[in-house]
């Protein structure tokens, strides 16, 4: 599958180098891979033949959610504790879970930290929870909004009728490039299930639109994980607003195929800040001199390197939230106690996955099994008790790291979805058979390799200079006009 992906990564590189690639092409979901979950790859399977189930019952369950919210929900945003006419900077974040906001958990204390210096902040969230943002409990001490999941029943339908146009511009695209392999994967995604996804970025720029009009920021930070609402949301500003800064946050971990390697500048930010060092470089990397890229730090809860106090073969295994990843990792973790009696192995399930169901699932396939656990400890007890962790895209693998764990990439058959990319060379399992062979290596081996991972993560998520950034700032607001 690999070679595959690569094939469909080509393709759509060709397709957004055009020249007659427009601002609804680059607002397509299609057009950008995050990053590889079976989840994010289920079209270009169709599309590539290999793997033939029908996916209409998601596309439907989404339909069903849209009319749920469009009358439930009309606003543009829902306002909490905002005592301006104007803010300098917006911070545009996201709400992943049902509880209540109490914290920014992209930008931390940033907001904070910025009005002390008098540069006002207004934090915009993006809602991914599953109840209606205007029931969301916001908490948050400083001004902020939570967008609506719908607007308006008219403004909806004119959104609905950009579908027409992105199937313009499909047609366009067809008759300019001369390619027959690329031409047929514009015919299979010129699909209404394809295209509707992009009624939810345009409803987002109408949304931050009226939320620039009305308190007139000179910089808009966001965040950076090659999302096509990224692209799109870029393009209009520069369209719209010349003169604010657009700034991309690289906030979590980078896979190695997530950003591609090509960009027309008028979809690239002004600026791109780093969580780290490491990041920075890599992305440097990418970028080159098109975009400047600044290392900025993290406001993530800072964790100093431990050293673990004992060696041991116990396994602490770490899914991200996809169903297919949480699948793959209780498939592992159960086969790996059955085939390896002398280790033990707790796998962690990541919150947005863990329900009922799943545990019913998971304790019907592992009875007797006396070596395998589901946790249900705090993630610190978890990673106090265990010598090795196994993980793919989840950026706990850096946490771990740097608790003290010696992390295992369980590989992923369609891209490289390894955070430690760059580092991790052999600590990969292909098989339930490759855990022999990270198990034969010396103990010196493997805690010199520990060691050497942890001093990489300590690079990630770097403490913030607090000096040098409220420094951008403050030149961000000098270059307004």
């Amino acid at each position: 599958m690999k070679k595959n992906s690569h094939k469909i990564q080509d393709i759509i590189n060709k397709v957004l180098r055009n020249r007659f690639a427009t601002d609804l092409i680059y607002c397509l979901p299609l057009f950008h891979i995050s990053k590889g979950h079976q989840v994010n790859l289920k079209p270009y399977n169709n599309f590539l033949n290999l793997n033939k189930k029908n996916y209409n019952n998601d596309f439907f369950k989404k339909i069903k959610f849209f009319v749920t919210y469009l009358f439930s929900e009309n606003k543009i945003f829902y306002p909490k504790k905002i005592n301006h006419t104007n803010f300098d900077v917006f911070l545009i974040s996201n709400i992943i879970s049902d509880k209540s906001l109490k914290e920014d958990y992209i930008f931390g204390n940033l907001a904070d930290d910025l009005n002390k210096i008098n540069i006002k902040t207004l934090s915009i969230f993006k809602n991914f929870s599953n109840i209606p943002s205007k029931k969301i409990n916001n908490k948050l001490r400083r001004p902020s909004v939570v967008l609506a999941k719908t607007v308006s029943v008219l403004k909806e339908i004119s959104f609905l009728k950009n579908i027409y146009f992105v199937k313009k511009a499909l047609n366009l695209l067809k008759k300019k490039i001369k390619n027959k392999q690329i031409n047929i994967f514009l015919n299979y995604i010129n699909q209404l299930k394809y295209i509707l996804p992009i009624v939810s970025n345009i409803r987002l720029y109408y949304q931050i639109n009226a939320l620039i009009k009305q308190y007139r920021p000179h910089t808009i930070i966001f965040t950076f994980e090659n999302h096509a609402w990224e692209k799109f949301l870029i393009n209009k500003i520069k369209h719209d607003f010349k003169t604010i800064n657009k700034i991309a946050y690289q906030f979590t971990t980078i896979t190695k195929d997530q950003f591609l390697k090509y960009s027309k500048k008028e979809f690239n930010p002004d600026y791109i800040l780093s969580s780290g060092s490491k990041p920075h470089k890599y992305l440097k990397g990418i970028y080159k001199n098109k975009v400047k890229v600044l290392n900025f730090g993290s406001y993530r809860k800072q964790i100093l390197l431990k050293k673990k106090s004992f060696y041991n073969k116990s396994f602490l295994l770490l899914p991200e939230s996809p169903e297919s990843e949480t699948n793959d990792f209780i498939f592992m973790a159960i086969n790996l106690a059955k085939n390896y009696k002398n280790c033990k192995f707790t796998l962690r399930l990541h919150p947005m996955s863990k329900s009922i169901e799943i545990i019913n699932r998971i304790n019907l396939q592992s009875v007797n099994l006396r070596n395998f656990f589901i946790s249900n400890n705090s993630l610190e007890e978890d990673l106090n008790n265990n010598f090795f962790t196994i993980y793919r895209s989840s950026s706990l693998c850096i946490t771990a790291a740097l608790n003290g764990l010696l992390p295992i990439y369980l590989s992923d058959n369609n891209f490289n979805l390894d955070p430690l990319h760059i580092i991790n060379k052999k600590y990969k399992l292909h098989s339930v058979d490759d855990l022999k062979r990270i198990l034969s290596y010396s103990k010196t081996q493997n805690i010199r390799y520990q060691k050497k991972v942890g001093k990489f993560c300590s690079y990630y998520f770097e403490k913030p200079n607090y000096r040098k950034n409220f420094k951008l700032f403050n030149n961000l607001n000098q270059t307004v006009i």
